[in-house]
């Protein structure tokens, strides 16, 4: 049987051990969170790209859109997607978080929100009407947005490890 110490010292060292596990996960957490740029902003969209090739063969779309990378400093676009010559566009400039890590979250978003406008493009039969549903319940309003802003949201993190691994985000 064991005697009350023992149990005390169980109970101690379980506490610590809890304790050790927490900060470190902390620490881990805040380590991830910073990113800084490895590559250039071509290479971080194209990456991007590379990272949607499953979604690609999923909905059988044999190729990539053309993007492109602006410097121009859009007062009201973070990104397009121009149907008409499948091209994505995303104002660097336009992004203006207070830091780095922010920035290139925005970054990864717009690309990935403006890919999932190419998908939709090619694959969803109601894109024909975007102009019209902007007219009548406005950009945030507009479905083919918010399944873009969702979309987006629910690849950012998967993106942005996949971004790590190829040594484009440290």
């Amino acid at each position: 049987m064991l005697t009350r110490e023992f149990k005390i010292f169980l109970c101690i060292c379980w506490i610590a051990f809890c304790l050790y596990k927490l900060v470190y996960e902390i620490i881990k957490d805040y380590k991830a969170s910073k990113l800084t740029l490895k590559s250039t902003y071509p290479k971080l969209f194209q990456e991007v790209l590379y990272f949607a090739r499953p979604m690609f063969h999923e909905l059988n779309i044999k190729y990539y859109p053309k993007f492109e990378v602006s410097y121009y400093k859009h007062k009201t676009r973070l990104g397009c997607y121009t149907s008409g010559k499948r091209l994505i566009k995303i104002y660097v400039n336009a992004h203006t978080a207070e830091n780095e890590t922010t920035r290139i979250l925005e970054m990864v978003d717009s690309m990935l929100h403006e890919l999932k406008h190419y998908f939709d493009d090619l694959t969803n039969p109601d894109y024909k009407n975007y102009s019209k549903y902007l007219k009548t319940t406005g950009y945030e309003n507009c479905p083919l947005e918010i399944a873009a802003r969702a979309f987006a949201k629910t690849n950012l993190d998967a993106c942005i490890k996949h971004l790590k691994e190829k040594g484009i985000l440290e």
